[in-house]
């Protein structure tokens, strides 16, 4: 099966650690939605906005989208992005979210057609 994988990974401020905490623990149990929205308040107007734009490609993917592999260091994260269909149109709205949490030196490695094993 052709499996698409990106990995996000943005340095933050660590004063927003525990924010950063909530919002990458939550997306590494794969809680999108809601959760995704609640945590988003946190960040301000903007992230909440942004957050939408993500969870509406979501939402067309039909629970296709796992973030489970995400992680959180001290003033780091990583979001792993993994999809059984193509995981591209979602990569985008996320650093636009990431962005509006407050974070910077966004790395981007994708492969959007690998092969599953």
């Amino acid at each position: 099966m052709m499996e698409s994988h990106a990995t996000i990974t943005a340095t933050f401020s660590k004063t927003d650690q525990s924010k950063w905490k909530a919002l990458v623990e939550g997306l590494a149990q794969n809680k999108h939605g809601a959760y995704l929205e609640e945590y988003a308040e946190a960040f301000g107007d903007k992230a909440e906005q942004l957050v939408e734009a993500v969870l509406d490609v979501w939402e067309q993917e039909r629970g296709e989208i796992s973030t489970n592999a995400s992680e959180i260091f001290p003033g780091k994260a990583v979001i792993e992005i993994n999809g059984f269909r193509t995981v591209e149109p979602s990569v985008q709205p996320m650093i636009n979210f990431l962005k509006a949490c407050g974070a910077t030196d966004i790395k981007l490695e994708e492969d959007y057609d690998s092969n599953g094993s």
